[in-house]
């Protein structure tokens, strides 16, 4: 961090290469790579080394790998770096952004501590305006949670500031005016609303959690633990063809967006990323058929 600290002072330093089989005392005592500054930097004429002893990092290299770092771990995938050196896969060595860093630490701790961050809740890329091309916005729903809640996580890929606009879901707008909290500082948003402003900075992020949405859960017997209901056999109401291939998400959330809806029937596909979504007002198990695993109906 020293070496990335010292190129930021120099006006004319754009890089840095760091030297790993050359380890040099650091400020606090311990080892740390060799560090040199570099300007002017053409990958294309820098030489390579076989021997990955040697890395040059860009001075934004630290920012846009916890970039990289909190959009998996926004999304759900684990929390590690992968090597790609011989006779490497996941490593505990420093890299740029490490989480030495308050920043990581922060990072970290939010999303474990935040339900709707976990592992297993669904997730569905939100719409941004048509001017965010650099930015990306994602929606965590941990729907069959007995606390039912819902994230949302904005990024900036830019290496400028970027004010961005979230159009909401049809079926997110049951959350119109709840106030999420910022996962990161613990503070309170901006009441959600259609159009949803958040401003980054370059290569920032913000995670938005605490927000209240329906629980859902699978509708059983003894019989079969999979159901489908249709007009006629458990569902009050039912549209005469169904949504099409969508997320699991997506389903929940058009099933919310729709006042006569109070369940879905799903219909499990070989890619199981998509589902066949069947919309379905009021429903009753004893009535439903058993399915045998080809679809589920949730409430």
């Amino acid at each position: 961090h020293a070496c990335f600290d010292a190129c930021r002072r120099d006006a004319q330093c754009e890089a840095v290469s760091a030297d790993f089989g050359a380890k040099v005392e650091g400020g606090a005592g311990e080892l740390e790579a060799e560090c040199f500054k570099r300007g002017g930097v053409d990958a294309s004429r820098c030489e390579r080394e076989d021997k990955s002893n040697v890395s040059t990092f860009s001075t934004s290299a630290p920012a846009k790998t916890r970039l990289i770092r909190a959009i998996s771990l926004a999304a759900g995938y684990m929390a590690a770096v992968e090597q790609s050196s011989d006779a490497q896969w996941w490593s505990n060595a420093a890299w740029p952004g490490s989480s030495g860093e308050p920043s990581l630490r922060q990072l970290h701790t939010a999303v474990e501590a935040s339900p709707a961050f976990s592992h297993v809740a669904l997730r569905m890329r939100l719409e941004l305006d048509h001017a965010a091309s650099r930015q990306y916005a994602l929606l965590r729903y941990d729907a069959m949670a007995r606390a039912a809640s819902a994230a949302i996580a904005v990024f900036n890929l830019a290496d400028v500031p970027a004010a961005v606009s979230i159009t909401l879901p049809r079926g997110l707008r049951v959350a119109l005016g709840q106030r999420p909290r910022d996962s990161l500082t613990g503070g309170t948003a901006r009441p959600l609303a259609d159009g949803y402003a958040v401003s980054l900075p370059a290569h920032g992020y913000r995670l938005l959690d605490g927000i209240h949405l329906p629980r859902w859960e699978r509708l059983g017997r003894a019989d079969s633990a999979f159901l489908t209901c249709y007009a006629g056999h458990g569902a009050s109401w039912a549209p005469p063809a169904p949504l099409g291939n969508v997320s699991l998400t997506a389903c929940f959330l058009h099933c919310l967006g729709e006042p006569r809806c109070r369940g879905v029937t799903v219909g499990w596909g070989p890619d199981r990323s998509l589902v066949e979504c069947f919309l379905r007002g009021a429903l009753r198990a004893a009535s439903c058929e058993a399915a045998d695993g080809r679809y589920s109906t949730f409430q």
